[in-house]
């Protein structure tokens, strides 16, 4: 439950309602994910339970590594993969 995360787990017993109900959690479920759609449509994908930042703002702040890790994957697969289909090519 998000609003346990939020909160911790010893909150006093009305905090996590009126937690859920800020968030929007006591909505039907097609009504929370069509307020999420909407939202990340917009550019808008909410704030992180733990920290409380912007989820946009935390994957900016990741798409560096994660490009740079993508990039060195596809560099060794070809170093290794292109040596090896042309040995077993040659060698059928």
């Amino acid at each position: 439950d998000p609003s346990l995360i939020i909160l911790g787990e010893n909150a006093p017993e009305a905090a996590p309602e009126r937690i859920r109900q800020e968030l929007g959690l006591d909505d039907p479920i097609v009504i929370q994910f069509w307020n999420w759609r909407t939202n990340a449509i917009t550019g808008d994908l909410g704030k992180s339970f733990k920290s409380g930042e912007a989820v946009v703002s935390i994957l900016m702040d990741r798409i560096p590594v994660t490009l740079e890790l993508a990039s060195l994957s596809l560099v060794f697969s070809v170093v290794i993969g292109v040596p090896l289909g042309m040995v077993a090519a040659i060698r059928r």
